[in-house]
């Protein structure tokens, strides 16, 4: 794939315009305007960051074009969970209402019902390190795509600095607001590249090879090394942990919560920030998925060095500016993930972390001094990132795994989060649980990938959420039920005590 002088032309001008809109639209004088847009964000630039945050290149259109060359259509789990995961998000959203009022994180929600700072701390730390991991992430997606493309004179390392510099740049001058409206652009890029592979898809290929069936026994993972398809224990259990992510994912992530502090009609219905953007991601989300398969039926083997939607993009021979345009799309998708995911971590760094209070009276000075602090930590964060990607093209994409399952087992937040919503009289109670299982949940996920690179088990790895998740629940669960038995057991001792009295 080469570009030709306007496919470049697009490729430069698409950062720049999301740059000037950023510039544009900015609000970065108080700390509030800087992470919060002032809550004065209409419904279609929350929808944008919605949109925008969850059309991630790595993780949608690469892993999923990756999976569905390997398992086919059991992979539509995943639309399939994130949509009924929206449902649920709005069907809950009353309960989550009163703390998106007072402007409150979903780390400080936690930390009041469970009355501990250190669990508060705990989950921001968390949530920290699975949102670089997963700019991380992106920004490895970007360098592949880069190399795809040939792109002359940068390194890997050029590479992974440039994309951390573009990000930083419009994210840090131009506050939530700059990045939900330069979002607005990026999103309708990245849907006219997606409408592009979809007209190919169907023009070209029509129903045939999505529909026949495949034609490969075997997949080549790497030189010599062959992998056999998934059977049908492996793909329900593949369902199962679609299920066990993305049903919850959206109510545990602190962006969700974020974007709706920054909207200016909290009391409104959701429809029109969450579910119509999530038809369209649901939609997108099918994209990759159907390359993988048309990739799989046509029994081609894929080696390392290559990927289903790189020979997707080398079969179908786009025509100039069209191919600048899904590239760009592509690129658009890293930075809309990647600008809103670093400043939610700077957010939560400030007041999550270190607990600088939120609703203190404070001078135009100290003001200044509480955005610099996001911008620098913002910077620091997109760089860290760069870093963990140059890692994971080292060791053959092992770090972004690792950085994968840390993001995914943010679904353990359920337990305490829902405990928040609909127990918060017994959460402290059981303050100390919660530590011990997030903290469980973490070695277990980390252990898992670990365990799955030394015994080169690839399904060991990806199955650390779901462990972590099991974990959390047991953890959870065997608590209560402990209590519970105390609980009956003293009322029995009181009871036999005041019988024996009479």
């Amino acid at each position: 794939m080469n570009f030709t002088p306007i496919d470049w032309l697009i490729f430069f001008l698409v950062p720049l315009i999301a740059l000037a809109i950023g510039i544009r639209k900015r609000d970065t004088k108080t700390w509030r305007g800087f992470f919060l847009a002032q809550s004065s964000l209409p419904w279609v630039s929350v929808a944008s960051t919605y949109f925008g945050a969850n059309l991630t290149f790595t993780a949608i259109f690469l892993i999923l074009s990756e999976e569905s060359y390997r398992r086919g259509f059991w992979v539509l789990s995943v639309p399939i969970s994130w949509l009924i995961g929206t449902f649920v998000f709005i069907r809950l959203y009353p309960r989550i209402k009163p703390y998106i009022d007072r402007g409150t994180t979903l780390h400080q929600a936690i930390g009041e019902a469970f009355k501990s700072k250190t669990l508060q701390r705990l989950v921001s730390v968390w949530t920290i390190t699975a949102f670089t991991g997963t700019v991380a992430l992106e920004f490895y997606g970007g360098i592949k795509l880069l190399q795809w493309i040939n792109l002359p004179v940068l390194t890997s390392l050029s590479i992974a600095l440039l994309l951390a510099l573009i990000v930083t740049g419009f994210t840090v001058i131009g506050g939530f607001r700059g990045v939900s409206y330069a979002d607005m652009f990026l999103d309708v890029v990245t849907f006219g590249g997606a409408f592009v592979l979809v007209f190919y898809l169907f023009n070209f290929f029509g129903g045939s090879l999505l529909l026949s069936s495949p034609s490969i026994a075997a997949i080549t993972e790497s030189g010599s090394s062959i992998v056999p398809v998934p059977g049908i224990v492996d793909n329900l259990l593949f369902v199962l942990g679609m299920i066990i992510i993305f049903v919850p994912f959206q109510l545990c992530a602190l962006d969700s919560w974020q974007r709706l502090s920054a909207w200016n009609k909290t009391d409104k219905s959701l429809n029109k920030v969450l579910l119509y953007p999530t038809f369209l991601l649901v939609l997108i989300y099918c994209i990759p998925i159907l390359v993988g398969i048309v990739i799989r039926n046509q029994g081609i083997s894929v080696s390392l060095d290559s990927h289903p939607l790189k020979l997707f993009l080398e079969s179908i021979a786009l025509p100039p500016i069209l191919l600048g345009l899904v590239i760009t799309g592509f690129i658009s998708a890293i930075f809309t993930t990647a600008d809103e995911l670093l400043n939610c971590s700077s957010l939560s760094l400030l007041f999550d972390t270190f607990l600088i209070p939120r609703q203190a009276n404070r001078t135009a000075h100290e003001e200044k001094k509480i955005v610099l602090g996001g911008k620098i930590y913002t910077s620091i964060f997109a760089f860290i990132a760069a870093l963990i990607a140059l890692l994971a093209l080292k060791f053959d994409r092992r770090i972004s795994e690792l950085a994968l399952a840390i993001f995914s087992t943010q679904v353990i937040f359920t337990f305490p989060l829902f405990i928040a919503l609909f127990r918060k009289d017994t959460a402290p109670k059981l303050a100390k649980t919660a530590i011990v299982a997030m903290l469980l949940s973490f070695i277990v996920a980390v252990g898992a990938v670990l365990t799955g690179w030394i015994v080169k088990d690839k399904q060991l790895s990806d199955a650390a959420p779901v462990l972590a998740f099991s974990i959390a629940l047991l953890t959870f669960g065997i608590t209560i039920v402990i209590s519970s038995i105390r609980s009956k057991l003293t009322k029995n001792r009181e009871i036999n005590s005041d019988g024996s009295s009479n």
